[in-house]
């Protein structure tokens, strides 16, 4: 079965601000074993989630595992996304889609921290 995941991002008006989610879809692209992956976003940039299940579906795909890159499990991730993975349901009757918790709170999340304050405070970032 051909499976896709969706990292899905928030989305911002200015498109650097979208770049992130890129790179992390590349490095899970690498590090995993998946057909496809990509990025959605659920408003203020494209593909929008919903476009990109089409897209999904018109390649072959018939498993997709939507990835929120969020953090906390606020309005988008209880009601908005869930409204939108029900239409998508509903117009793709034969699609499984798998819907995963955000990134919430993790270990590696606190190595992250501790590496970012790590780096401004031996000067090796930019400010």
């Amino acid at each position: 079965m051909k499976t896709a995941v969706i990292l899905l991002g928030h989305g911002s008006r200015i498109a650097e601000a979208n770049n992130a989610i890129k790179e992390i879809a590349g490095l899970v692209k690498e590090k995993g074993n998946y057909d496809l992956v990509d990025i959605a976003f659920l408003q203020f940039s494209k593909p929008l989630l919903g476009d990109k299940i089409d897209e999904c579906v018109q390649f072959g795909i018939k498993k997709i595992i939507i990835q929120p890159y969020f953090l906390h499990q606020g309005r988008h991730i209880v009601d908005d996304i869930p409204e939108e993975i029900e239409k998508a349901r509903q117009k793709h009757p034969h699609l499984e889609i798998i819907f995963t918790r955000p990134l919430g709170v993790h270990s590696k999340l606190a190595d992250v921290v501790i590496e970012r304050i790590t780096e401004r405070l031996n000067g090796t970032t930019r400010d």
